[in-house]
């Protein structure tokens, strides 16, 4: 993809030879970053190819939506056959004990004491995973959406602690500063190739800009033994 914020390229898994036709059609749909995420709006596979099939999502109705949704349930059949599975990995009880305080004050002080955050659902996604360029430990990527009411985050649940629980509150932010930010690019659609520039680039580094500012004075104020963590993780994304 380039100089995506989206990519989770990873040299050692090669070129299937489905790779060129998606990234063709990735590039050429104004929807695109739907994609991102439609792995986590299903509870069963079959709910996910019927939504491939006849696209619910405007960014996706036009015809370049449809040829990349049907190159990427393509790829979806050849890279997870259905019915494989996954083991579950083991999270430490701390990390979950942390995430559930910072969110629990994080929603206190954005909307007021009477109103919890939202239910939680972590998912493990190892494709997420990645070495960190430091060497020190592997790192997570993160994409997050909330489904009936509830805040759905895929990580790869693997990686080192304190970078895990800094990715998961970094997503679960999101939905708290992401409005304001949107509000003063009304009208503009999100890009997360550099290489776009433009308003669309603009907007996607004013969203991350916003989560990482609000998520230092987070842990500044409630988590202040994970600061240094939190200065590694900021280092990976250079913010």
């Amino acid at each position: 993809m380039g100089a995506d914020a989206a990519s989770i390229y990873r040299a050692e898994l090669g070129r299937p030879a489905w790779v060129e036709g998606l990234l063709a059609a990735y590039c050429a749909a104004r929807g695109r970053l739907v994609l991102q995420v439609v792995g986590l709006l299903f509870d069963d596979r079959a709910a996910l190819e019927a939504a491939l099939a006849e696209p619910p999502w405007a960014g996706l109705r036009d015809e370049a939506g449809g040829v990349l949704c049907e190159r990427f349930a393509r790829a979806l059949a050849e890279l997870s056959p259905p019915g494989c599975a996954l083991a579950e990995p083991r999270v430490a009880p701390w990390l979950l004990d942390t995430v559930c305080a910072l969110r629990a004050a994080l929603w206190r002080e954005e909307r007021g004491a009477s109103i919890a955050p939202p239910p939680l659902l972590l998912f493990h996604a190892p494709s997420l995973g990645h070495d960190h360029h430091d060497g020190r430990a592997r790192a997570t990527h993160g994409r997050a959406v909330f489904v009936g009411g509830a805040q759905r985050i895929a990580v790869d649940l693997d990686c080192e602690p304190e970078q895990l629980l800094c990715q998961i509150v970094h997503e679960a932010t999101h939905v708290l500063t992401d409005p304001a930010v949107r509000a003063r690019f009304e009208g503009v659609a999100q890009d997360t190739a550099a290489t776009a520039g433009g308003d669309g680039f603009a907007l996607h580094r004013a969203l991350e800009r916003a989560v990482v500012d609000r998520d230092q004075r987070l842990f500044e104020t409630h988590a202040p033994r994970y600061l240094e963590a939190y200065a590694r993780w900021r280092r990976r994304y250079g913010v």
